[in-house]
């Protein structure tokens, strides 16, 4: 069984330090995608030599709650190819999972995986390669998600069952949303 674990709203290296370090320390095999908010969190080019088991994902720009929604096809473009240009991995998922046409398009043309909610499967895929999250556990993989922002509306790392030490001892391998994204 493999755990695709991933963690929303990094805006710090003091977060990984904080929060995600002491799980890697007790499980050496943790791997991470990191949703960072590239105009907040900045290059990753560093980080990713400091801690090379967080796959740094694109979270949108500035992390607004509706961002996305307001993003023409040249805004959507523009955003994603000035994070890869950061350094982020090809991974790119929405500030409250907020989804529309323009988004998707551009994911397909730049390459790069778009992580959607399982209930919001975009209407029109363009051969987008997609990971669909979080979800339950099926037979083969299962992915655990959650924020490393506290915010009353959302769950938090330190409280979510998923992310406590014996359910994470119990996965054999981790991966990121890249290896299992489907067109």
């Amino acid at each position: 069984m493999i755990a695709v674990v991933d963690v929303d709203d990094l805006i710090c290296e003091e977060q990984i330090v904080d929060l995600l370090l002491p799980i890697k320390t007790k499980i050496p095999d943790f791997v991470v995608t990191a949703y960072g908010v590239p105009n907040k969190l900045g290059s990753v080019s560093k980080l990713k030599d400091r801690y090379p088991w967080v796959t740094f994902g694109i979270h949108g720009w500035e992390h607004t709650p509706f961002e996305c929604c307001a993003w023409s096809d040249a805004d959507t473009e523009r955003n994603i190819l000035r994070a890869l240009a950061l350094g982020y991995a090809p991974v790119f998922k929405p500030p409250n999972w907020q989804l529309h046409d323009e988004i998707v398009s551009t994911c397909t043309l730049v390459d790069v995986v778009l992580h959607h909610h399982k209930d919001k499967v975009p209407a029109t895929r363009y051969g987008c390669r997609l990971f669909p999250g979080p979800f339950p556990r099926p037979r083969t993989y299962a992915n655990i998600h959650t924020h490393v922002l506290r915010n009353p509306v959302t769950d938090y790392i330190a409280d979510h069952p998923g992310f406590q030490e014996e359910n994470l001892l119990m996965w054999e391998a981790f991966e990121t949303p890249i290896h299992f994204a489907r067109k």
